[in-house]
């Protein structure tokens, strides 16, 4: 709907009053029809506090300025977030790939994307480090089953898993089949670009993820989580990407991504790199969600600036 303001109104200062009523959520109640559709007669319906044009002026300038200043903390705030991001990968790559002791005596792997690892580390297929897909649900499975659902968009590009969907098999997708267990890690093997990789860290009964993932469980001599930081490396995650095959749809064979090679340590090397990307992600993330929480009250102070402007509940004088 294009409204074109007639001259006794600013056009920036109509814009501004009505993204305040967007913001607010007012145009939900004026729409009609099934798909509540916004009509022109609405929103010329709405009535407008008009302040003279000087006024109008001064609000206008006003509020460009300041949500000029807001935007630029949110931008630097944004930026910062992407670098901590940055850093937890980095950490990531690093301790997986090169152990906690800078001075260890080092070796080349002889795996281009890998580069070089401690002496001690070995380097194998990661069918050698799990077994995959160990337990489904048959098509014979009781309709009234119970179940929690784990979709592919249920986890981040972070391996953030969100809540899971309660279903009855009956009215179950028909890919929700993979049986998974705490202690396992599930790689999603469809749409790869998204990075889907997440560990089950708590029981969950009757848990089940779609056969859009890949479960792996670890053998006895793999730390499940030492084994989820192994999959969220970014070496890792490019060759699966690499290996995958569609354009739309890119996903990879179950017999490529368990033959990716992998590094890996004894378990005790193991347990204390887990210990320790435990406590120094916890710190970044900390950090991420302070900032995150900044952008939100700085987004939430930009639309209760405008607001209070535009109402005239904050007076603006030439002087500001």
């Amino acid at each position: 709907i294009r409204l074109e303001p007639q001259k006794k109104i600013h056009p920036k200062y109509s814009y501004y009053y009505y993204y305040d009523l967007y913001k607010q959520h007012i145009y939900n109640f004026l729409g009609s029809g099934v798909r509540s559709s916004l009509t022109p007669s609405n929103l010329l319906e709405i009535e407008l506090p008009l302040p003279p044009h000087s006024e109008q002026q001064q609000i206008v300038s006003f509020l460009d300025t300041k949500t000029s200043l807001i935007d630029s903390l949110i931008v630097k705030t944004q930026r910062k977030i992407e670098l901590l991001k940055e850093k937890r990968t980095s950490l990531i790559n690093e301790v997986v790939t090169k152990g906690l002791n800078p001075n260890m005596e080092m070796k080349d792997s002889g795996v281009e994307w890998i580069g070089e690892i401690p002496s001690h580390y070995e380097i194998g297929k990661l069918k050698h480090l799990c077994n995959e897909n160990q337990r489904s649900l048959s098509s014979s499975t009781d309709p009234n089953y119970e179940l929690n659902y784990i979709e592919i968009s249920d986890v981040n590009s972070e391996g953030v898993i969100g809540n899971y969907t309660p279903y009855i098999f009956s009215e179950s997708p028909s890919r929700c089949r993979r049986i998974v267990q705490k202690g396992d890690v599930i790689v999603s093997t469809v749409r790869t670009y998204l990075k889907s990789i997440g560990l089950i860290e708590e029981e969950v009964d009757d848990l089940i993820c779609s056969t859009g993932f890949s479960v792996l469980t670890p053998i006895k001599k793999i730390n499940s989580k030492y084994l989820f930081y192994l999959l969220r490396t970014e070496w890792f995650i490019s060759k699966v990407i690499s290996k995958s095959e569609g354009v739309s749809y890119p996903s990879i064979q179950s017999e490529k991504l368990m033959n990716i090679d992998v590094v890996y340590c004894e378990p005790l090397e193991q347990q204390q790199i887990v210990e320790y990307l435990d406590e120094q992600t916890q710190k970044i993330d900390n950090t991420i969600s302070i900032e995150e929480k900044r952008i939100e009250l700085l987004k939430e102070y930009r639309q209760s600036l405008i607001s209070e402007v535009v109402t005239g509940k904050l007076k603006v004088t030439t002087d500001e």
